[in-house]
């Protein structure tokens, strides 16, 4: 599934430079802001230690190309992470050197990110004041900062970002309501879903992927 995924990249791309600018009816703007739960989901070096919390807010927009269906895009800016325990000693990469995490002990990661979803955005038509709302796409997202936090002390807040791709693709899926104050103003309250198409660490034979799932929250203009 995730080589379908990546195949489709190009696809998105193509829609959004070609067909999106022509058929576009209207353009409609939201702001969000999105507090998460974060994850890795682990191969066979290293296995998954609990979640993180994490935020994500940015800028949504829509081009509507039919009455009810539109392209999805935007620009969003996200801090998450999560807990790695490997069962052998393995070398972390720094800004300083090598480090070296003994089997056992947790690798706390924090990351930041800027991601520009592009997919499709399916409404139902007004019941009442509320509409709903389903979004699918792909996410590119770029690496701003990689830290490990945690033990040992020489990883607290140590910079890893050669540990971590400065370019990761993932799939993102969410839903929710749109309630309309008047107007094209609206309230958004929704749940959104990632999971990674592409490894969420350089280290060699680790398969770890970043997973989260959001709580929607913004305002449509």
């Amino acid at each position: 599934m995730k080589k379908a995924l990546l195949r489709l990249l190009p696809v998105w791309i193509v829609l959004w430079v070609f067909i999106c600018p022509v058929q576009a009816q209207r353009t409609t703007f939201g702001i969000h802001v999105d507090p998460m739960v974060s994850w890795f989901s682990t191969g066979r070096k290293a296995d998954n230690d609990g979640i993180r919390l994490g935020i994500r807010g940015g800028l949504d927009i829509d081009r509507f190309f039919a009455y009810r269906y539109a392209f999805h895009t935007g620009i969003f800016i996200q801090q998450s992470g999560g807990r790695l325990l490997f069962a052998d000693t393995i070398p972390v990469r720094t800004s300083l050197g090598t480090d070296t995490l003994p089997a056992g002990i947790p690798l706390v990661q924090g990351i930041q990110q800027i991601g520009i979803p592009l997919g499709l955005k399916f409404k139902t038509d007004e019941i009442g004041y509320t509409t709903f709302y389903f979004t699918i796409g792909m996410v590119p997202r770029f690496r701003i900062k990689a830290e490990a936090k945690g033990e040992p002390e020489s990883l607290v807040n140590a910079d890893i970002r050669e540990e971590v791709p400065w370019l990761n693709l993932g799939y993102q899926v969410g839903g929710g309501a749109e309630y309309s104050l008047g107007g094209n103003t609206a309230l958004i309250i929704g749940l959104v879903f990632h999971g990674g198409i592409t490894p969420f660490t350089t280290r060699e034979n680790e398969q770890t992927y970043d997973k989260n799932i959001a709580i929607r929250a913004g305002i449509l203009f």
